[in-house]
């Protein structure tokens, strides 16, 4: 059973795995949130998009295809590639190292999940399905 909560992660280290529009649209939804957060994303190619982020100092991109330790002091990790075993060492090494996961096409292997959200102002609305029917959230929003 999930339990909604919201974070601050203002200061905090996020890690990405991931480069394609997925990883994009998260990226974001985490920049959108106005924290002070350090985003890395790990992925031999990014988006355009997520290359001008880059550019413009708002994330850090590894350019490397991910392997074990690179996890190493995030406080919270994404995984966002296209090959379901890279998505699961990332889940792996993260619930190793005690640091939530999200993966994002796979809610039974992750530790936490997003819920759609809208913020106006200082009011947040979340819906959440626990992972159910992420496209029914996303229409209820």
């Amino acid at each position: 059973m999930l339990y909604p909560l919201n974070v601050d992660l203002s200061g905090r280290s996020l890690i990405l795995v991931g480069g394609g529009r997925v990883a994009e649209r998260k990226v974001r939804s985490i920049l959108s949130a106005g924290t002070e957060t350090s985003i890395c994303v790990i992925a031999p190619k990014i988006t355009a998009v997520l290359q001008e982020y880059a550019a413009a100092g708002r994330l850090c991109w590894k350019q490397a295809c991910y392997a074990d330790g690179m996890l190493e002091g995030a406080f919270l990790v994404y995984a966002a590639t296209d090959l379901r075993e890279v998505n699961a060492a990332v889940a792996a090494e993260a619930k190793r190292r005690g640091i939530p996961v999200n993966v994002i096409d796979d809610p039974a292997a992750s530790t936490f999940q997003v819920p759609a959200s809208i913020r106006r102002g200082e009011l947040i609305l979340s819906v959440s399905t626990a992972g159910g029917s992420p496209a029914l959230s996303r229409a209820i929003r």
